[in-house]
């Protein structure tokens, strides 16, 4: 339980600055175990922000 509150409040003052896309995304992937966790949550913001970061220069040419 510690570390479900150490992650919301991570998330708290930063959850506003998140694009809507991704928490929309992490919001379903945090909730798809059932009950939801903010662990889950926090760790998909995480990946989704740095690989956005990482490609940020990449396109794919069709």
């Amino acid at each position: 339980m510690e570390m479900e509150q150490s992650a919301y409040n991570e998330l708290k003052p930063t959850w506003g600055r998140i694009p809507e896309t991704m928490q929309s995304h992490c919001t379903m992937v945090a909730k798809a175990s059932g009950a939801g966790s903010y662990m889950i949550l926090q760790s998909c913001i995480e990946q989704e922000l740095e690989a956005k970061k990482t490609n940020a220069g990449t396109s794919f040419n069709y």
